[in-house]
C-alpha cells in the first residue's frame, strides 16, 4: 500500500484550514474572488461550488491545477514556559483539476438541460515531521488524510430566474500515518478506499443584476483498507492489516453576486463545514482487534466569510478578494501536523480571453500566524496520572498558505 502514501504526496493539498482542508480552493476565478464564488459557478467547476450555475454556464471544458506551499513550524513548550528546538516541515503540491459543462442541443439550439463532471481535491493532505529528538516522545512523524472526488452531475434552467442542480460525487480516500509511542511503539501503516455523496444546489435571479445561490454537499464516509507493520511490543515489529473509516464533513454555502455597475461585480458568500464529524480517530487491525487504537479529536464545526470583485475588461477581467475562516481544532487535540487557527485571507487573479479559449490566474495568500497552546498538564493532574483533558502538544504552531492557480478553457 506504499504506493497510496506516494500518490497523496503528489495530489494532495497542504492541511491547514478548519480542520484539514485549505480555506480558498479549486478554481482559478473563484480563488481570484476570495473564494466567493456559489453565487456565480458559472463554469467547469460548478459541480463543486454550485450545481445550479452549470444551467446558465457556456458549454466549456477546463483544465486547470493548483500548487500549494505551506511552510509550518511547531515550537513545543513545556509548563513552566520554556520553548524547546523548533521544529519545520513544508508541503508543496501540485493539484490537478478538471470540469465540463455540455447542453444538449436541438437543431442548434441548447437545451434548458446541461450536464458535466469535474474532479477536484476538496480535502486534506499530506505532511512529513522529522522525528522527535526524544526517541520516547509521542509524536505523528507523517501523515496522508486526503479525498480526491469525481463528480458528474446535471443542472435545469426552470426559467431565467431560476436553476436547479446535483452531482454525484465519489470520493478516492487516502490514509496513510507513521508515529512513535502514539501509544504502540511505532506504526508505519496506509490505506485506500472508495466513498460516495452528493451535492445539490440553486441559484436564482431576482433581478438582472442580482444573483443568489445555495449549495449542500453531504457528507461521505470512506471506509479505507490497506497493511503496514506496527510494533505493539518493544522490539517486536509486526506486519498487520489495517482499516481506517475517513469521515469526510457535510458542508453548506450560500452566495450572492451583483453587478454593482456595468463593469463591476461583486461577490460574498458564508460557508459552514461540519468539522464536528472528526470526532475521533479509530485505526482498526481486524486480525488483532485487540489493538485497535482510538484517537481523541472533539474537532468542532467551522465557518468562513468571503467576498470578493471583479472588473470586466475589454479581452478578460481582473479580480481580487479576501476571507475570515475560523479554526476547528481545540487546543486539547492539536498536534504539529495540524495547523489550524483562525484565519484571514487575500487573493486576487485575472483572465485573459482569445477567442473561444480562456486562461485563468489566481494567487491566494492565508497570512501568517501563530497560534499558543499552553502546557495546562499541571491543572488536570490525580494520583493516577494526567486527564484527557490536558492538552496533547502544548507550544507554538506558525505557519502560512500560498496557492497558485491555473486554468486553460474553451469553450465547446
Amino acid at each position: 500500500m506504499k504506493r497510496f502514501a506516494i500518490l497523496a504526496v503528489f495530489v494532495a493539498g497542504a492541511a491547514h484550514a478548519g480542520g484539514i482542508a485549505r480555506p480558498n480552493q479549486i478554481s482559478a476565478r473563484g480563488v481570484g474572488l476570495g473564494g466567493a464564488f456559489a453565487g456565480i459557478a458559472d463554469d467547469g467547476s460548478a459541480w463543486y461550488f454550485n450545481p445550479a450555475g452549470a444551467a446558465w454556464a457556456d458549454d466549456i471544458v477546463m483544465i486547470g491545477g493548483e500548487f500549494v506551499y505551506a511552510p509550518r513550524t511547531f515550537t513545543p513548550i513545556d509548563a513552566s514556559g520554556t520553548k524547546g528546538d523548533a521544529q519545520s516541515a513544508t508541503a508543496a503540491s501540485p493539484v490537478p483539476s478538471l470540469g465540463i459543462v455540455i447542453h444538449p442541443s436541438s437543431d442548434g439550439v441548447p437545451s434548458r438541460l446541461a450536464f458535466g463532471a469535474g474532479i477536484w481535491n476538496s480535502f486534506g493532505g499530506a505532511i512529513s515531521f522529522p522525528k522527535m529528538s526524544n526517541v520516547d516522545a509521542p509524536a505523528i512523524n507523517s501523515s496522508n488524510d486526503l479525498l480526491i472526488e469525481l463528480g458528474a452531475g446535471a443542472a435545469y434552467e426552470i426559467d431565467d430566474a431560476f436553476a436547479i442542480g446535483g452531482a454525484v460525487r465519489m470520493g478516492l480516500g487516502m490514509f496513510a500515518v507513521n508515529a512513535d509511542n502514539r501509544p504502540i511503539k511505532s506504526a508505519d501503516l496506509s490505506s485506500v478506499g472508495v466513498g460516495v455523496g452528493a451535492t445539490l444546489g440553486v441559484m436564482v435571479r431576482p433581478t438582472p443584476k442580482l444573483q443568489l445561490g445555495l449549495t449542500w454537499r453531504s457528507g461521505m464516509n470512506v471506509s479505507t483498507q490497506g497493511n503496514g507493520t506496527a510494533e505493539f511490543q518493544a522490539g517486536a515489529p509486526t506486519t498487520v492489516n489495517v482499516q481506517h473509516v475517513q469521515h469526510w464533513p457535510q458542508q453548506a454555502a450560500l452566495g450572492a453576486s451583483v453587478w454593482a455597475a456595468p463593469k463591476l461585480r461583486l461577490a460574498a458568500e458564508l460557508d459552514w463545514t461540519q468539522w464536528s464529524s472528526f470526532d475521533q480517530l479509530l485505526i482498526e487491525f481486524p486480525d488483532q482487534p485487540l489493538n485497535n487504537q482510538t484517537f481523541d479529536l472533539s474537532w468542532h464545526d467551522n465557518v468562513s466569510a468571503r467576498g470578493g470583485l471583479e472588473i470586466v475588461l475589454p479581452s478578460g477581467a481582473v479580480r481580487a478578494g479576501a476571507y475570515y475562516d475560523t479554526n476547528a481544532v481545540p487546543s486539547r487535540t492539536i498536534e504539529r501536523q495540524y495547523l489550524d487557527s483562525d484565519k484571514i485571507g487575500v487573493s486576487g487573479g485575472g483572465t485573459a480571453i482569445f477567442g473561444d479559449w480562456r486562461i485563468d490566474g489566481a494567487v491566494d495568500f492565508t497570512l501568517p500566524g501563530t497560534r499558543t497552546v499552553r502546557d495546562n498538564s499541571g491543572e488536570y493532574t490525580t494520583p493516577q496520572g494526567t486527564w484527557s483533558i490536558a492538552n496533547f502538544a502544548p507550544g507554538d504552531y506558525y505557519g502560512y498558505v500560498v496557492t497558485l492557480e491555473l486554468a486553460v478553457a474553451r469553450r465547446l
